[in-house]
């Protein structure tokens, strides 16, 4: 038995043991691919089982664990990310559920991957899900911008996400000081550690370079003057939203029915805006980000009727002019994170670049930024996000 094998059965029998189930198989299904852009290693799992109850039943598990490289582990904070993410399973979801059914509340935030079990002992660090595949969930096509119908529905559900933890936030301040107590900038501090910002301005100067070659020399200019400051956008950014918080205190895929945030590794306090710029520029096209107004206010009515729900009046607390300024500021983060996740998402497989292996050698800033075989798309489509950014906020 190899030694990942032996980890995965070190992780079933914790789960397994937990819920008091003795009889089960374990059968290792598969492996995530080259350009999934996981942090870590992930395995797919099946596990028949008697139950104590003396029914059959499989549980279908995603296991995600940390890479054991001695230097990536020096050289990035890998380990935080898995200490991050379970306390976001372990110990903010079930906060979250319960706060919501202490009101009563009946439009719920409820899109988290059930938790089976963790593991946080050395070198084994490891998040247990259930693969939301058997529910009938499946992950977009990378390659393929996804349509309206989409984005309005994932802005929807981050505007549930951001409802709930400002109600939180509003009807049990000590509580939620208590569950983000030490949730640091986890991305800021990942491209510190990893030397990854001479990387961000390789992506940057490409950009610029397209812009102009495109014909977009205004739109250049006004990207390097309001968005050229690279290391405050990627690292430090969220500290001054936290600054300023407290001083303000059917089977048609086209159509989605549901959507799961499975990714909760480098959660943090920040504005709401960061998580709808990185999502929007990462996914949109051009059709899409033309209705960019249509977005934003359908994020604005979902949150506000969910906030009243708690009897908390949105306008108190963020109106839609305000949250759509904060967008010039925060909406950075997203754009500048853009070109480097489209050009992951439309790489080929042998065109992906293994930051994890790079950043274990500390040599991130020896990639070189070639062009793969979709450039003329990736160029399209960068130029679509900065002309956006552009003519909305600048």
């Amino acid at each position: 038995m190899d030694t990942k094998t032996e980890d995965v059965k070190f992780w079933i029998d914790k789960m397994m043991s937990e819920k008091g189930i003795t009889k089960y198989i374990i059968d290792i299904s598969g492996t995530s691919s080259k350009g999934d852009g996981y942090l870590g290693e992930i395995n797919f799992v099946k596990v028949p089982c008697d139950t104590k109850e003396g029914e059959k039943r499989v549980f279908d598990v995603v296991i995600k664990s940390a890479k054991t490289n001695d230097d990536l582990r020096k050289n990035t904070p890998i380990v935080e990310t898995y200490e991050r993410e379970i306390a976001m399973y372990m110990k903010v979801a079930p906060a979250i559920r319960d706060f919501q059914n202490e009101y009563a509340i009946e439009n719920t935030f409820s899109h988290f991957a059930e938790c089976f079990t963790t593991c946080l002992l050395h070198k084994k660090e490891a998040v247990l899900l259930q693969n939301l595949n058997s529910l009938g969930f499946s992950i977009h096509d990378r390659k393929v911008p996804q349509n309206f119908e989409h984005i309005s529905f994932v802005f929807r559900t981050y505007a549930l996400w951001h409802g709930c933890t400002l109600a939180l936030k509003i009807k049990k301040p000590e509580l939620f000081k208590n569950l983000t107590e030490g949730m640091t900038d986890l991305y800021g501090k990942f491209i510190k550690m990893a030397d990854m910002l001479p990387l961000w301005q390789q992506y940057f100067n490409i950009i610029i370079k397209i812009l102009r070659e495109k014909g977009e020399d205004k739109v250049a200019d006004k990207i390097i003057d309001k968005a050229g400051d690279i290391e405050t956008i990627m690292t430090k950014m969220t500290l001054e939203f936290d600054k300023e918080a407290e001083q303000e205190a059917e089977n048609d895929f086209s159509k989605p029915v549901d959507v799961v945030l499975i990714d909760l590794q480098l959660a943090r306090v920040a504005s709401p805006v960061t998580d709808l710029s990185y999502y929007l520029y990462s996914v949109a096209d051009k059709s899409s980000l033309d209705k960019f107004d249509v977005l934003l206010s359908t994020y604005y009515a979902t949150l506000s009727n969910y906030l009243s729900q708690y009897n908390i009046d949105c306008e108190h607390i963020v109106t839609l002019k305000r949250l759509r300024e904060s967008w010039k500021k925060y909406g950075r983060f997203g754009l500048l994170c853009a070109p480097f996740i489209v050009r992951a998402e439309l790489s080929e497989d042998d065109e992906v670049i293994e930051f994890t292996d790079k950043a274990a050698e500390k040599s991130v800033n020896e990639i070189r930024l070639d062009d793969i075989k979709r450039q003329d798309e990736y160029n399209q489509r960068m130029v679509n996000v900065f002309k956006h950014f552009s003519e909305e906020f600048l």
